[in-house]
């Protein structure tokens, strides 16, 4: 169960905090909080944003994830890729060699209805650096439905994915899909105007 909020703080930059990482089973866990900063550059045809996040100290110590994302608006079809950064890089009293991957997302969502949207989630993303056979491409999919409620908008999501799908260059073997694992999701967004 995930859990937390984002404010703007301007009119271009916003602030956030994943504060409720629970995993509830098998056994009740606590992971690190997540927080981060965003700004965003709005282009002409596209909005660059640049954000930086941090991890409250877990299993591998602090964890730091710098990157950017553009996105591309559209009417009916809208596009997202990013590339980020993500370091573990251990604590004050462990002190470990950082763990430096890359992962750069791309989502393309597209509006059926104004208020029924479908997205298809992939990209690439390589978790360590420094150890061979580490390249993935995700594949997820998702639907979700906008409902306006006076000033408020609730943004009612699910999503299937499999945050391995193809593992193209693995260090032992040929290429391979990894079927077995995989994630589902459900949520729900609400914005409001806080002021």
């Amino acid at each position: 169960m995930r859990g937390g909020a984002t404010v703007g703080m301007f009119d271009d930059f916003e602030a956030g905090a994943l504060f409720m990482p629970l995993q509830l089973g098998p056994k009740f866990h606590y992971d690190p909080v997540l927080i981060f900063f965003t700004q965003q550059f709005r282009l002409k045809h596209a909005d660059l944003a640049i954000r930086g996040s941090f991890q409250t100290p877990g299993d591998t110590g602090w964890g730091i994830n710098p990157g950017a994302m553009l996105s591309l608006p559209g009417t009916r079809v809208a596009a997202r890729v990013g590339v980020f950064v993500p370091m573990e890089v251990g604590t004050l009293r462990k002190k470990i060699d950082p763990i430096v991957g890359i992962n750069a997302p791309l989502r393309v969502t597209w509006n059926i209805v104004p208020t029924l949207f479908v997205l298809t989630d992939t990209g690439v993303a390589y978790d360590h650096l420094a150890q061979k056979g580490q390249l993935t491409v995700p594949l997820g999919f998702g639907a979700g439905y906008s409902l306006l409620a006076g000033s408020r908008v609730i943004d009612i999501t699910a999503t299937f994915n499999w945050d391995h799908w193809l593992v193209p260059a693995p260090e032992q073997g040929d290429a391979r899909l990894e079927w077995q694992a995989y994630r589902i999701a459900a949520g729900a967004s609400l914005y409001f105007q806080a002021l």
